[in-house]
């Protein structure tokens, strides 16, 4: 698993350009069938632990001291100066640091990856393609580690004994968590609990089977209203 971040809030690269071609129905009518999916890495922001984002505003302090997130307000002695409308407190840049997480951010069913090997392969670009990109090490960077913190204060004391992996599911689903959180932190508890991570994958797989449902339908939602556009065309002419 790694984990890029960027120093503004939805950030975008694209790693591969989605292909596609002309075809034409009995009647002559033209439409665009897309032949391959493509895939845009995007950053969201909110999504860093406390621990993540203090690493990330060091990286980018170290790149920019003077301004590590670009042109926005900065706090000065608890105040952030220099906005319209005059100063305010209670602001924090970091918070604008977007994440983008190989393990959890890409949709391999969506893109037509289904075994581990392809997954895998395309992870290995992913990851190639952001660290050439030319805004490595000045607008995104990587970060050294994941670390893993509860996945929220009182954890092990709801995740402990007999029933423990059912309680675990109703606050994370209560909590609105990604089952990620609890998977990562109980991979690296001694000793690991593999009913919980079980429960949790099988949640996670149906987050994702409902996610990429969702953008399924608004692919063909698109193709077709491409369709149409292009047969509307070709009438009026």
């Amino acid at each position: 698993m790694t984990v890029f971040c960027s120093k503004a809030s939805e950030y975008t690269h694209m790693i591969t350009e989605a292909e596609s071609q002309v075809v034409y129905s009995r009647n002559g009518a033209a439409s665009m069938l897309v032949t391959e999916r493509g895939f845009t890495a995007e950053f969201k922001p909110l999504k860093l632990s406390k621990s993540q984002r203090d690493e990330a505003v060091a990286l980018f302090s170290a790149i920019n001291p003077s301004a590590p997130f670009g042109a926005v307000p900065y706090p000065h002695e608890g105040i952030v100066e220099g906005v319209e409308g005059g100063a305010y407190d209670a602001y924090d840049p970091a918070f604008q640091v977007g994440r983008f997480d190989t393990d959890t951010d890409i949709p391999f069913r969506s893109l037509g990856l289904s075994d581990a090997e392809s997954q895998q392969a395309f992870v290995e670009l992913v990851e190639d393609r952001l660290r050439s990109s030319p805004d490595y090490g000045r607008d995104m960077v990587e970060l050294a580690a994941v670390h893993v913190e509860l996945p929220w204060p009182k954890y092990e004391e709801a995740s402990a004994g007999p029933g423990g992996a059912k309680k675990v599911r109703e606050m994370v689903e209560q909590l609105g968590l990604s089952p990620r959180v609890v998977i990562d932190y109980e991979r690296q508890r001694d000793p690991t609990r593999p009913s919980i991570v079980k429960d949790m994958e099988a949640l996670e797989a149906l987050q994702v089977e409902v996610r990429e449902a969702e953008l399924a339908r608004t692919a063909e939602a698109q193709q077709a209203e491409q369709s149409s556009r292009v047969h509307t065309g070709l009438v009026g002419t």
